[in-house]
């Protein structure tokens, strides 16, 4: 529900729980409530107040205006600009809750939502695990989304990030191609596949994707947890480095002018030393064509249209890889920490 806070003064989002009702429930709720009401972070949505209302649980989130991102994946496709920022950031929130010990288990476009910048922000974060009854994983039933689940919440094993990794990897794996990695018109369907056979690769359902992309993303969507990426952020970079080395070496760069590269520069990727631009600075943009690619999804409703696009990239030095974000380099120095914008506003952002 879209509601008013009077003490706050702002509209928010309510949503009540009224499956935690036994005991045992109310309490996990209370407990692991006021932990997700200190996760702070640009890309996490932020839980504003918890509690219960004639006998049902609920939680006051800030309001998003944009809509979530399954919205915005149907009503046209996403450019590859747009793909990488979108899972650069959803790495990031991910991350986050991951290094203060909080899985989300349920990763998936109606999960993202857009906010007013055009920023992804990861909502419903361990309602996954807030809505299971306590006998949940003795009957094995699970809460997740199947096209999206890992193998090993599918099987009601023992979650970690790494299952959050998974999920995102389809995420990607569907944003690049229009296609999840296991299509299927029943839960039963998906649910075979995903735990019989392994994915095709994305360059199977759009031609013209490189090898680099398919192994960055079958990594992350590899049976074992123990054979995915070691970070979130991890997966995102690999992805974009692949789609930067995929693009020949003078296509579509048009140097922005100032000093010829330096020496140091020039011991770089020729493709970056031609843009003059030294490692200490933060921000390169790099046009990433790729021919247009049709994908026939089952439903025949939906066919993928890819024309060039332009990738903003972060290079945080050359050591520490590169993050996507917007469209403009001056959006990127506003809505990046790194530009000196302070953290704490962010939340006013959401």
């Amino acid at each position: 529900h879209r509601a008013w806070h009077s003490e706050l003064e702002l509209t928010v989002a309510i949503k009540f729980l009224p499956l935690i009702h036994e005991p045992n429930a109310k309490s996990r709720f209370g407990r692991e409530s006021r932990t997700l009401r200190r996760l702070d972070h640009p890309n996490i949505l932020r839980v504003l107040d918890t509690g219960e209302a004639e006998g049902a649980a609920f939680m006051v989130f800030d309001y998003i205006t944009g809509g979530s991102l399954d919205a915005r994946m149907a009503a046209e496709p996403l450019s590859d600009a747009e793909s990488i920022s979108i899972l650069d950031g959803i790495a990031k929130g991910l991350d986050y809750a991951h290094q203060r010990g909080i899985i989300h288990r349920d990763v998936k476009p109606a999960n993202v939502l857009i906010n007013s910048s055009g920023n992804p922000v990861l909502a419903d974060f361990g309602l996954a695990r807030l809505l299971e009854q306590p006998t949940a994983t003795a009957t094995g039933l699970f809460a997740g989304t199947p096209a999206y689940m890992s193998p090993e919440q599918a099987e009601g094993g023992f979650l970690g990030p790494a299952a959050d990794q998974y999920s995102l990897a389809a995420l990607a794996y569907q944003t690049l191609t229009g296609q999840v990695p296991f299509p299927g018109d029943t839960v039963s369907e998906v649910l075979t596949a995903l735990l019989t056979r392994d994915p095709q690769p994305p360059s199977s359902v759009r031609p013209g994707l490189s090898a680099g992309v398919d192994e960055a993303i079958l990594r992350g969507l590899a049976r074992k947890p123990e054979d995915r990426w070691p970070t979130c952020q991890a997966l995102t970079d690999a992805i974009l480095h692949a789609m930067v080395a995929s693009i020949p070496v003078g296509a579509g760069y048009a140097p922005a002018g100032g000093p010829p590269p330096t020496a140091q520069s020039a011991r770089r990727d020729p493709r970056l030393a031609g843009l003059s631009i030294e490692p200490g600075e933060p921000y390169l943009t790099i046009v990433i064509p790729h021919s247009r690619a049709a994908n026939k999804l089952k439903s025949g409703r939906r066919r993928l249209l890819a024309g060039a696009a332009v990738a903003i990239v972060l290079l945080a030095g050359l050591a520490t890889g590169f993050a996507m974000s917007g469209d403009t380099i001056s959006a990127l120095a506003a809505g990046h920490p790194s530009s000196g914008a302070s953290v704490s506003n962010a939340g006013s952002s959401h």
